[in-house]
């Protein structure tokens, strides 16, 4: 349809004699499949609040400014070289033995700098699919046993209560009791939060919104992905006694993965269910079977994001799945709500 356009204005039309002839727009149709390949990894990279503390405008000028560059390095010094015939003059050279000591160093610098270059990339991308997980504060609990009025208190056992008959005994070095199960997952902090990149990206107003909170949250993350967690942490005793759950965002999520999920946490003091506002055919299907299913399990409740964010465009980012700065801070809201642990701020 572009080209039937410009075809159609003809040669000496303003568009095609006085813009798309003009020096800019040469240069941009010249780099534009640079600019293809590289917009895609520097988003990837540059991600808001995640990987660098922009968002808006600001973070778009450095997105655009990175990619437009790197489009160019790569034109200058990549694609036009190549286009040139640099690769068949250095194969000949070689093979020849025509090649001076400077150009086989030119040669091995160049290629040496693309083959680290692409690495960067490869590993920086591989990073931002890592889980990026944090549990709560595992703060050191001093246990203060028979201490009152800045001294020893001491109990004294009555001999008609004691085992035996035995005679008054006081008690100043007991050995602690064991802490209970509460008391040890409340060592992991208020929540203990699992999710996806939709929770990783708003990570900050979580831990604003509830302070102490464990965001354990992954790019991509599978609800299946969600069974296997939710075991490992809960084995290790790394989860908190209120355990939030974001899983219907990037597929379908059968009943059979949701129960092998709430099954572990099943004697937790609260199960928070987020349920799906994604624009993707499996979002009612995902509530619907979240729904059905926490209906079964007394210490679940569900959050209701779907209809938290419905309607709510200034919520989303373009793709309408991940969120703005407004919209993390809803998002945080509700969990706190949900989780009952502060009054919503």
């Amino acid at each position: 349809l572009g080209a039937a356009l410009v075809l159609a204005a003809g040669m000496r039309s303003h568009i095609n004699s006085g813009i798309l002839a003009s020096k800019p727009m040469v240069w941009l149709g010249l780099i534009s499949y640079p600019l293809y390949l590289w917009h895609w990894p520097v988003m990837m990279l540059t991600r808001s609040d995640i990987d660098i503390p922009l968002s808006g405008p600001a973070l778009l000028a450095l997105q655009l400014a990175l990619t437009f560059a790197l489009a160019e390095l790569s034109y200058r010094f990549v694609e036009m070289p190549i286009r040139r015939g640099v690769l068949g003059s250095w194969w000949h050279q070689w093979r020849s033995g025509a090649w001076n000591p400077k150009q086989m160093a030119a040669a091995l610098t160049a290629v040496s700098a693309f083959v680290l270059f692409t690495l960067v990339v490869i590993v920086g991308l591989a990073f931002t699919a890592r889980d990026a997980s944090a549990t709560g504060p595992a703060e050191d609990v001093a246990v203060a046993i028979g201490i009152a009025d800045g001294g020893p208190l001491e109990v004294s056992i009555d001999p008609a209560d004691s085992m035996g008959g035995q005679a008054a005994e006081t008690i100043d070095d007991a050995a602690p009791p064991e802490p209970s199960l509460t008391e040890q997952r409340a060592l992991n902090g208020p929540i203990s939060a699992l999710g996806d990149s939709v929770m990783l990206g708003a990570r900050n107003a979580i831990v604003d919104a509830i302070p102490g909170a464990g965001v354990d949250a992954s790019v991509s993350r599978m609800p299946g992905a969600f069974t296997g967690r939710v075991k490992k942490l809960n084995a290790r005793g790394l989860l908190a006694n209120v355990v939030v759950i974001h899983p219907g965002t990037n597929g379908v999520l059968p009943e059979e993965i949701l129960r092998n999920i709430l099954d572990p946490l099943a004697d937790y003091e609260r199960v928070v269910l987020i349920n799906a506002a994604v624009p993707r055919t499996w979002e009612r299907t995902n509530n619907n079977v979240m729904e059905s299913v926490a209906a079964d399990y007394p210490n679940v409740v569900i959050a209701d994001w779907n209809a938290t964010a419905s309607g709510k465009r200034d919520f989303f980012v373009s793709d309408g799945v991940h969120l703005t700065k407004e919209g993390a801070r809803a998002y945080a809201d509700l969990i706190n709500e949900a989780a009952a642990i502060s009054p919503v701020s």
